[in-house]
């Protein structure tokens, strides 16, 4: 995306913090490479036509020929997918000559697991090194992982007609490493070993510090009103037990994150707080949003939220909260003496967010998603914890939308899956089966408290705790389809199945579904004039060209419109995205722009654009 390159690129300019020694930060440098001599019989493939020459594209020859290629998997994939032809080879060619390394490798869902597991595999095949780095690689997921590699280790075996080893390392900050060498034709001690090192970490971190200790919120109803309620007096609980006083004087602040699954369900409760929590500052930060908005509100978050201690001039962490010019602002024009500032996320914040957060409540999709939100909490200072800093609500937002609906409908209670949209009840099985229990009471090994330590081990417990068991079941239950040593395991049986040479069972697991997307922009003149992008008549073209011209062209389109509440934080109005735009030096077409999903591609969505917490479908 040429636009967030941009920028990235443009805040990195503007960066004005120093270090403890009050020197200017060294420059970030992205290396692109020389120019690129590659092997001539490459050249058609990375032949483009310009001003009706053919040159070759220096940019994807950088791609393949630079030592080291840090990218999005999205442009490797292709290596994994045949039908993708030129695209295929393109990627196939980087894999071929790079060891790879895959970050969070667990934060794919298992469709598109599937699709980074091919490249695993086609890196072993090509004898290339392969590091997969998680804090929370359960042992389903590590075993599939292996047994990618392992297959492509047996394939490298068959086309040499010669036995192969291969070194295999578990590294664990927390433990000694596990090194071992294993051959293409002997039975592999993976899974073993792995089971071995994850119990020897879980009795490890039992003797940890607690940074994160969570507590059960009740519902006294299943109902959306009674979540919310609930929510609420979550929020005021911790806000009155993790509140510190902002510079030395009277008025209290908190820094809190509320994640929730969905976009809609963030934007709702972000309404349902600022009408009940007046003196609350409330950001919601979510895909929904504009883009030269969404970069905003991810640079201010990563500037306050970085609370690292040294000791010397970062005593407490909040120093850079305590600095901020807008924060300042904010707390000095209150009239309250407690200010929570509160981030209600989807799971955007979940991976790749290096925040830290006083406070979390927790709206649970997986037991993933609760370790993974949970170490938003208290991840720089590591404050060591006697009273939770985490709630989980008993009943989940889509457990309790489910039951209004029955009610309204007045329908009978179905069971019906709720851990979804993110989450893997369903996923491995029927889609309308569900977990044994959906209520975290029971799903969560709590103690006679109701309270639970929160780190890695919650992952990996599946004697203790059910909901890493029923994930655990969902996941292994659709990857042995794919990728396991016995069952179908279409992608690494030594009987190689005819449906891999189609198309189709490429397309059932895709790195990313295809859903549907629409384009809009905005212009302001004192009103919002929102347009979409569509396929039409291209009245300008025609005009240049002197013939009917057809292609993308602008549409106007009406959004509803609501009023930003007094209490939204780290809202844009139209007019300063615009003047954003403009310092970034970026086409207000590209930063005032969103793309959006809507529900069912047949109907004509209705979205509603709340000025301070984004856009939604009605």
């Amino acid at each position: 995306d040429t636009v967030t390159q941009t920028l990235f690129d443009q805040s990195k300019e503007k960066i004005e913090f120093v270090d403890e020694d009050e020197n200017h930060p060294e420059p970030i440098f992205d290396a692109w490479g020389e120019d690129c001599d590659l092997p001539e019989w490459l050249h058609p493939l990375f032949t483009v036509e310009k001003n009706g020459h053919k040159v070759l594209d220096q940019k994807e020859t950088t791609i393949l020929a630079s030592p080291l290629l840090v990218s999005t998997i999205d442009y490797l994939i292709a290596a994994g997918e045949p039908h993708r032809q030129g695209h295929h080879v393109k990627a196939l060619l980087r894999v071929m000559s790079s060891d790879l390394i895959l970050d969070e490798v667990d934060g794919y869902e298992p469709k598109a697991l599937i699709a980074v597991l091919r490249l695993v595999q086609l890196a072993a095949m090509y004898g290339r090194n392969v590091i997969c780095s998680s804090a929370t690689l359960s042992l389903t997921v590590a075993k599939t992982i292996h047994r990618a590699f392992e297959s492509g280790m047996q394939m490298r075996a068959a086309l040499y007609g010669t036995e192969k080893k291969s070194i295999i390392a578990i590294i664990d900050n927390e433990l000694k490493p596990q090194v071992w060498l294993e051959r293409s034709n002997q039975k592999s001690e993976f899974n073993t070993n792995y089971q071995k090192h994850l119990d020897n970490l879980q009795v490890h971190l039992l003797s940890k510090p607690t940074h994160r200790l969570a507590q059960l919120l009740s519902l006294p109803e299943t109902t959306v009103l009674s979540w919310k309620q609930s929510v609420l007096e979550g929020v005021k609980q911790l806000h009155q037990e993790y509140a510190w006083n902002f510079k030395k004087t009277e008025k209290k602040i908190s820094l809190g994150l509320i994640r929730v699954a969905n976009i809609k369900h963030a934007i709702r409760l972000a309404q349902f707080l600022s009408d009940h929590l007046p003196e609350a500052k409330i950001a919601c930060y979510h895909a929904n949003d504009w883009l030269i908005s969404r970069f905003y509100k991810e640079q201010r978050l990563d500037q306050l939220l970085t609370r690292h201690k040294d000791g010397k001039k970062r005593k407490t962490g909040n120093e850079q909260i305590e600095q901020d010019d807008e924060i300042i602002d904010l707390i000095q024009k209150s009239n309250s003496l407690n200010i929570p500032f509160i981030v209600i996320a989807t799971p955007v914040e979940e991976v790749g967010r290096d925040h830290d957060f006083d406070w979390a409540i927790i709206d649970a999709s997986s037991v993933q998603s609760i370790v993974q939100t949970a170490g938003r909490v208290n991840r720089h200072r590591l404050e060591k914890v006697q009273q939770p800093n985490i709630m989980i609500p008993q009943w989940n937002y889509r457990y309790c939308e489910r039951r209004d609906i029955e009610k309204l409908k007045q329908q009978s209670k179905q069971r019906r899956p709720v851990f979804v949209y993110p989450g893997y009840e369903g996923y491995g099985s029927s889609v309308t089966s569900t977990y044994s229990s959906q209520d975290l009471k029971e799903l969560l090994p709590w103690d006679h408290q109701s309270q639970l330590v929160i780190n890695a081990r919650l992952r990996f417990d599946q004697v203790n705790c059910l909901f890493a068991k029923h994930d655990d079941q969902q996941i292994g239950n659709f990857c042995q389809n794919y990728f396991n040593d016995q069952g179908e395991q279409l992608f690494s049986r030594s009987d190689v199945d005819a449906s891999i040479m189609t198309e189709n069972i490429y397309n059932l697991t895709p790195l990313r579904e295809r859903n549907y997307q629409e384009t809009y922009m905005f212009e302001w003149t004192n009103s919002l004039i929102v347009k979409k992008q569509v396929y039409g008549f291209d009245e300008k073209a025609t005009k240049t060209l002197k013939y009917p011209k057809y292609g993308l062209v602008w549409d106007l389109v009406k959004f509803e419109e609501i009023p930003a509440k007094p209490q939204a934080w780290l809202a844009l109005d139209p007019q300063q995205m615009k003047d954003y735009c403009y310092e970034y030096q970026i086409a207000n077409e590209q930063g005032c722009r969103i793309s959006l999903t809507p529900y069912n591609r047949d109907e004509v969505p209705t979205w509603s654009y709340d000025y301070g917490f984004g856009v939604m479908q009605k």
